[in-house]
Order: structure tokens, then C-alpha cells, then sequence
């Protein structure tokens, strides 16, 4: 289960939802904020189509709103209920105002 595919993607303060990723034909992937991240916490937002206007809250296969705990300088899986869609954006509870470079890993 390795990665093929690297992102990077810049949070601010006043934009705390990521760009749009796109993670069709991809089965697994990972997530990294650096040492200055302020998030405990992020919400995913998936769309078929990658329209900006299309995006819903992500739902595992359970109904439960897919979200995942995270803290500085740690790296976690991104949960595998994401990758039924083609695309993706991120929202962080938190972000420094100096913003925040989060490294995304991507497998398939």
C-alpha cells in the first residue's frame, strides 16, 4: 500500500476549506499538517463532479459525517469511505494565521 501521488495544499486563516483535490482512481491515502498547524480537527467534502457548487459532507457507509482528529507534526490515514467519490476538499477547525502547508499522500 504505497503512494504514487503527492500533494501539497496551502490553508489560511481567512480559507480554512482546501482546493478541490482529485482522487478518483486513487484507493487509499494519508494526511500530514506541519508543526505549526492549529487543527484537532477536519471535515471532508466530496463531489462527483468537482463543481464548486456540488460539494456535500462526506458520510461513511454508516450515515455517520466522516471526520478525523489530528494534531502538529503527526500524520494520519485518510479514511477509506472517501475514496467511493471523485473528488475532494478538506475543512480545518483551525488555522494560524500564518496559514498552514498540509502534505497529502495518495495510493492506488
Amino acid at each position: 500500500m504505497g503512494f504514487s501521488t503527492q500533494i501539497t495544499i496551502i490553508l489560511t486563516a481567512s480559507e480554512t476549506t482546501s482546493p478541490i483535490i482529485p482522487i478518483a482512481g486513487f484507493s487509499h491515502g494519508a494526511i500530514r499538517l506541519p508543526s505549526t498547524a492549529t487543527a484537532t480537527s477536519l471535515t471532508f467534502w466530496v463531489s462527483e463532479d468537482g463543481l464548486p457548487t456540488t460539494f456535500s459532507q462526506a458520510y461513511d457507509a454508516f450515515g455517520v459525517a466522516i471526520s478525523l482528529t489530528v494534531a502538529a507534526s503527526r500524520g494520519e490515514r485518510l479514511p477509506t469511505d472517501l475514496f467511493v467519490h471523485r473528488f475532494l476538499r478538506i475543512k480545518a477547525d483551525a488555522v494560524p494565521a500564518s496559514g498552514a502547508e498540509v502534505q497529502i499522500a495518495l495510493g492506488d
